[in-house]
């Protein structure tokens, strides 16, 4: 496992732990940037929305009529611009939408997963002891030594796809 190793300024510190509720600064930032995903996804999702009403269809189709020169205008920059953004959020949402973090405060529990499809592709969770679900295995428990960080979880996540 990759070990990720930063120093955060304490006003930092101070403002997840404060916002979050949450005195450990692992479990704080778990719940930021799970809280920073729901809210990126609506964000793409209303972008998404104006696209679509914008020109009558999804992405896909949008992509298809566009590559077959059946968008008006498809080469103008603000049709290619709207493309640009509308995939790049397209992109986004798909990708956030895989990520999954929990956090039980009261059982202390935590469990970090990769979804694709429907399906677990890579995890980490404290259910029983800390352990790991490979990408190659996923239904495989493999024991850590230590508690996996979720920023540890997102660098395996990040060096695996790209």
């Amino acid at each position: 496992m990759t070990m990720i190793s930063d120093v955060i300024p304490k006003p930092l510190f101070r403002v997840l732990t404060q916002m979050t509720h949450q005195p450990r600064i692992d479990v704080a930032l778990s719940v930021a940037v799970k809280d920073w995903i729901r809210l990126k996804l609506k964000e793409v999702d209303e972008e998404r929305s104006t696209y679509e009403q914008k020109y009558g269809m999804n992405f896909e189709e949008f992509k298809q009529k566009m590559h077959a020169d059946l968008i008006p205008d498809s080469y103008s920059y603000e049709v290619e611009k709207d493309y640009w953004e509308w995939e790049a959020t397209t992109t986004d949402a798909a990708f956030l939408r895989e990520l999954e973090a929990y956090y039980n405060e009261q059982t202390d529990t935590a469990a970090y997963a990769l979804v694709q499809n429907g399906i677990r592709t890579f995890g980490a969770d404290n259910a029983t002891g800390w352990h790991y679900h490979p990408f190659e295995n996923p239904a495989l428990h493999i024991p850590l030594k230590t508690e996996m960080k979720f920023a540890e979880f997102l660098g395996e996540v990040e060096r695996r796809l790209s």
